[in-house]
């Protein structure tokens, strides 16, 4: 059936609210509204977007919260255009944690999962980082090979290589 326009419209209003009370710096009543957007309208194309915006939001209050936020979106959306953006965001706000980790096996899940998506090259690329600010200099190599082979014609793959030439000479 197709989508309810009443019920659409109400979401985008529900939406633009809730990006105008993040924009305010009202963070807690932006989430909650994010939050209601998806429970009210869940057959809308906004309710997923609606879910990785709470993530983030939550993500920048409690890195923990926002990673498990985002983790969350991947199992309930594993198919959705955003499941790759919500590892990678759920990675970077592991690694601020410090957890290596557990960083390493999310960038590692993108590119097993997601080795087409749009942050595939970018995964490669910070997973090359990660075992090189670790010390795992082999690694690093490989990954950031990995990076420039398999997805040339990036920026990614240009910082990849300059990183990879540069742990060569080392």
């Amino acid at each position: 059936p197709a989508p309810d326009p009443e019920r659409q419209k109400a979401a985008l209003a529900m939406n633009l609210e809730a990006h105008r009370l993040a924009e305010a710096g009202e963070i807690e009543h932006a989430i909650l509204t994010f939050e209601r957007l998806a429970t009210l309208y869940p057959e809308s194309f906004l309710a997923p977007r609606a879910d990785f915006a709470a993530a983030s939001l939550v993500g920048r209050d409690g890195p923990r919260a926002g990673a498990e936020r985002f983790l969350r979106f991947v199992e309930k959306r594993p198919a959705h255009e955003l499941a790759d953006d919500a590892l990678c965001e759920a990675a970077a706000l592991v690694l601020a944690l410090e957890d290596v980790e557990e960083t390493r096996t999310l960038l590692r899940r993108v590119l097993a999962e997601y080795p087409g998506g749009d942050r595939a090259a970018e995964a490669a690329f910070r997973l090359g980082k990660v075992e090189e600010e670790a010390g795992r200099r082999e690694d690093a190599l490989a990954a950031y090979r990995f990076a420039f082979e398999a997805y040339p014609g990036t920026s990614w793959a240009s910082q990849a290589l300059a990183r990879h030439r540069e742990l060569e000479v080392k």
